[in-house]
């Protein structure tokens, strides 16, 4: 058997709690040290013999010594401490402490204590928050109450109750709540503080009494909690709705007032359910929209509104609010009526409550704002063309003013472009600047006895050219168009003109003058000779062609003729040549003095027709010519002038060819380039080819085609001439890319009629 000294040993040794002995000199005298060593780190050495305040937190020594002399003097004692853990830090323990004697007859205390520090922990940051709510209930505007169930007042945020109700806390503690509740609300808030504390949770309007006497009409909301001891408890938060409620009871006298006047009233009424039904509507409502009372009963009131963003969209939004118990005022939509249109409207929404607070129904009310919407984004429209008209104006060259009809012309207005004049409005508006005094003296007499003219006559507008003065000194000419503007009367009050700076216009005109005097003098000179030149050219041609015809035609028989037939085959040759560079000249001389007029031109026909003109001419040469066309109808946005352009480039492939046999390859096809139509014509030969740095300048008028070339041409120049004309191009390329020597490829791009 066990002793029961030893069971209690045991007892102790294994309990989870602190158990010690200490003495009258407050020593530590036992310890269960496997327990002090899992809770506090130490061993009966670091403890047994040493004094127990070396171990306690210095701000707790006072509690316990007072604690140690009651537990000598009663016998017992409890307490709260903070003992010193071996690693330094601090741990709550309480502790319970019973006085016995032991054998030796000495007084001693034995204490069992326990870890609280989790607990306290928990605590502190309970009595935080608790502060943290306690600060945000006394210092919101709502007011804050705790009931209990006997209805009374456990707790009041005093501060929101003296500004509302003015009352202090002794004014209200521990009192029932009911007796500050109006008489003929105690009913129903008993009704509905016994439901609340039921269901755990409730809300109602009511009446309480304010100190000085008069009554408050309060919303409150509410929830249920238990306290600490598990008692419950109710926690209310409630505001002043007293205003509102005025104006729900002025509304409702007022509609008690003139319910008879409601159906005569000029804007639209409705009474909507909160199904959407339009339960009741006025005759204005039928007037704005044009439906009848049976027609608007069987509708909902979101069929009334357009579909559009301001129209059934917000609507839908407004409703919901609405159903929430929100009053809407002065809301902007889109409403249709039953004729389609679309209008402006200003809806006025409020909810009307039942004697539980349910929302039943709204009244609302409708408002026609459509012309003042109308004018609204008018006159913004008006406003945002005013302001970019006045971007456009300050970033123009015209200047806008607005002259007084006093002497010397005042300016009222002038836009801030007259800056490029080197003046700003300021200098205009100071009177520091006269608008007369900037007028050339040369031209203010004239200028003044104009407007004084104009003023006379049944005008409303003229014009003027003049100078004006810089502020830098310099004269400018000046476009003046001038409005004037007239009272009722008749009488001119203000000229409006617009000013724009025509300096370098008269400079460019008098310059212009000068030089059509000179151009028109050397242009009949130029024509005088041309048409001499092409008259005495084509006469010596003819004759020199009629010669070789009659030395041919009397040496026919001869043995020389076979020679003359020859010379007088070259004869004529050369003769053609000298027709054809009439021709050229001719037909520079017209492009040059007019625009080229295009119509639908056949490419094969004019083709076929140098073909054939290259053969009778060069009858003596071997010319192998391709198939032409493939297509058989190729319409070209041309003109005659076109077979010019294949008459010279066909001559050119024979002229600058050494061969005994000229071949030359047409291919033509179709092309698109940067999205326009064009028919593509290459001309290639096995001439002597056109070096690269040639490509180019054969085009141009005063070089001949070919380096080393001889007779008469500006042939391709007038190609360039006619292809420009077009909206074409010419351009050559080598025959066999990178060797000129091989012969040559002129390619055409030549505008596609559709």
């Amino acid at each position: 058997m066990i002793e029961s000294g030893e069971i209690y040993k045991l007892i102790v040794e294994n309990v989870n709690n602190l158990v010690a002995v200490i003495n009258q000199d407050i020593v530590f005298e036992y310890m269960n040290e496997n327990v002090h060593e899992k809770l506090t780190g130490y061993s009966n050495e670091d403890l047994l013999g040493k004094e127990v305040l070396k171990f306690i937190h210095l701000e707790d020594h006072k509690k316990i010594l007072h604690e140690f002399e009651n537990s000598f003097e009663t016998g017992m004692h409890f307490t709260e401490l903070r003992f010193k853990h071996k690693e330094g830090h601090f741990i709550w323990i309480e502790t319970n402490g019973k006085q016995f004697v032991d054998k030796d007859g000495k007084t001693k205390v034995l204490t069992i204590s326990r870890n609280i520090t989790e607990r306290k922990l928990a605590e502190e940051k309970l009595r935080d928050s608790e502060e943290k709510y306690r600060i945000i209930s006394e210092t919101a505007y709502d007011l804050i109450i705790v009931l209990n169930q006997k209805f009374k007042y456990e707790y009041i945020n005093e501060n929101a109750f003296q500004q509302i109700l003015g009352y202090s806390k002794e004014d209200l503690l521990g009192k029932s709540a009911l007796l500050f509740a109006h008489p003929d609300d105690v009913s129903n808030t008993t009704k509905i503080l016994v439901d609340g504390f039921k269901l755990g949770k409730g809300e109602a309007e009511f009446r309480l009494k304010h100190k000085d006497g008069h009554w408050l009409w309060l919303e409150g909301k509410g929830k249920i909690f238990s306290d600490n001891d598990g008692e419950l408890k109710a926690i209310i938060i409630s505001r002043d709705i007293t205003e509102r409620k005025l104006a729900e009871e002025k509304l409702r006298k007022s509609e008690e007032k003139y319910r008879d006047l409601y159906e005569e009233a000029p804007n639209a009424y409705f009474s909507i359910g909160n199904d959407q039904n339009i339960i009741k509507s006025n005759k204005a409502a039928g007037k704005l929209l044009g439906y009848t009372k049976e027609e608007f009963s069987k509708m909902r009131v979101l069929e009334l509104y357009a579909d559009k963003e301001n129209g059934l969209k917000k609507a839908q939004d407004v409703f919901k609010r609405y159903l929430q118990g929100e009053s809407i005022q002065d809301e902007e939509l889109q409403i249709k009526k039953k004729n389609g249109q679309s209008i402006w409207v200003s809806l006025t929404v409020k909810p009307i409550f039942d004697q539980e607070g349910n929302i039943i129904e709204s009244r609302s009310m409708v408002l026609d704002i459509n012309e003042r919407k109308l004018a609204q984004e008018e006159l913004e429209n008006s406003y945002k063309k005013l302001r970019e008209m006045e971007y456009i104006i300050n970033n123009s060259p015209s200047i806008i003013f607005l002259w007084q009809n006093s002497e010397g012309w005042p300016v009222e207005f002038v836009s801030k472009n007259v800056i490029q004049f080197g003046y700003t409005p300021e200098d205009f508006y100071s009177g520091k600047v006269i608008y007369a005094d900037i007028i050339h003296p040369d031209d203010i007499t004239r200028v003044a006895e104009e407007v004084s003219n104009y003023g006379n006559e049944d005008t409303t507008e003229f014009v003027q050219e003049y100078r004006i003065k810089t502020k830098s000194g310099q004269f400018k000419w000046i476009d003046d168009r001038t409005w004037i503007r007239r009272d009722s009367e008749g009488n001119i009050t203000h000229y409006q003109g617009i000013v724009l700076d025509i300096t370098d216009h008269k400079t460019a005109d008098e310059a212009l003058k000068l030089s059509e005097k000179k151009y028109r003098r050397a242009y009949n000179r130029a024509n005088f000779y041309k048409d001499i030149f092409g008259h005495d050219i084509n006469n010596i041609l003819h004759i020199i062609n009629s010669s070789a015809e009659i030395i041919s035609y009397h040496l026919g028989g001869s043995e020389k003729s076979k020679v003359i037939e020859d010379i007088s085959n070259i004869i004529k040759r050369q003769v053609e040549r000298g027709a054809k560079l009439v021709s050229n000249v001719n037909t520079l001389s017209q492009l040059e003095e007019e625009s080229i007029h295009t119509k639908p031109t056949e490419i094969c026909k004019l083709m076929q027709n140098s073909i054939d003109f290259l053969s009778k001419t060069y009858d003596d040469k071997k010319i192998i010519v391709n198939d032409v066309c493939e297509e058989d109808h190729l319409i070209a946005n041309a003109n005659d002038l076109l077979q010019d352009v294949f008459d010279n480039i066909l001559i050119n492939s024979i002229k600058y060819n050494e061969n005994p046999t000229i071949e030359i390859v047409i291919k033509v096809s179709k092309t698109l380039v940067d999205g326009k139509k064009f028919i593509k014509m290459e001309f290639s030969d096995n001439g002597i080819g056109v070096p690269d740095d040639r490509k180019e300048i054969i085009f141009k008028r005063g070089n001949r085609e070919l380096k080393g070339s001889k007779g008469m041409g500006i042939g391709l120049s007038l190609v360039k001439k006619i292809m420009k004309g077009y909206d074409g191009k010419i351009w050559v390329e080598d025959k066999v890319k990178g060797d000129y020597s091989q012969g040559s490829n002129f390619i055409l791009l030549i505008p596609e009629f559709d």
